[in-house]
C-alpha cells in the first residue's frame, strides 16, 4: 500500500509488480500521507489524510469507510501504526497531537502532551511498546510502554531532531 497526492491509496496485490488506485471518496481532497495494514488482518488498511480524513477499508482497499471520529476537523493524519498483537490498537499521528484507538478505528482519543506528530510505529519485538515523532519544546522522539495510552520522553532533554519529515519504520522480528 501507498498514499497519493489525492487522498487515494496505492495497492499491489503481486509484490510492487503492478498497482491499482483506490480512492475513499471520488471528492477526497488534500494528501494521503499515512497507510498502515493490519498485520493480522491483511484485508484492513487505514489511510489517513489532510482534514482529519481517515478511511478504513476491509476489503483490501475496494471499498473504504470514514473512521476519524475524535480527531480534529483541521488536523493531518502524518503516520498510522496498527498493533500487531491487538489489532483494535491503532495510533494516529496526527499534526495536533497523538490519537489512540482501541476499537480498530471506529473512535479516537488524544494520547500524550506532544504536539506536531510526524510518525509513530508499534516495536515488532514488543507490540506493548511504540515510539513517534513529536514535538514538545522541539521535535523529539517519544516512547509508550503501554500500547500507546501514555508517552514519555526516553532520554529527557536528549536530542533535538533537525529534520522537517522525520519518519519511524520498524521492522517485524
Amino acid at each position: 500500500y501507498g498514499g497519493e497526492y489525492r487522498g487515494a491509496a496505492y495497492i499491489s496485490t503481486d509484490y510492487g509488480r503492478t498497482w491499482s488506485v483506490s480512492m475513499p471518496r471520488p471528492d477526497t481532497t488534500g494528501h494521503a500521507y499515512a497507510v498502515a495494514a493490519d498485520p493480522m488482518d491483511t484485508g484492513t488498511v487505514y489511510l489517513g489524510a489532510a482534514y482529519s480524513q481517515l478511511y478504513k477499508s476491509t476489503d483490501a482497499g475496494a471499498t473504504w469507510l470514514r473512521a476519524s471520529n475524535g480527531i480534529p476537523y483541521t488536523a493531518s493524519i502524518q503516520g498510522l501504526s496498527v498493533n500487531c498483537a491487538d489489532n483494535r490498537v491503532v495510533l494516529a499521528a496526527v499534526s495536533s497531537g497523538m490519537y489512540r484507538s482501541t476499537d480498530a478505528g471506529a473512535n479516537w482519543v488524544p494520547a500524550g502532551s506532544m504536539t506536531g506528530v510526524m510518525s509513530t510505529a508499534f516495536s515488532g519485538a514488543d507490540p506493548s511498546v511504540a515510539y513517534c515523532v513529536g514535538r514538545s519544546d522541539s521535535m523529539r522522539v517519544w516512547v509508550s510502554t503501554d500500547a500507546g495510552a501514555t508517552w514519555t520522553l526516553p532520554v529527557p532533554g536528549y536530542t533535538t531532531l533537525k529534520t522537517r519529515h522525520p519518519a519511524l519504520e520498524l521492522g517485524y522480528d
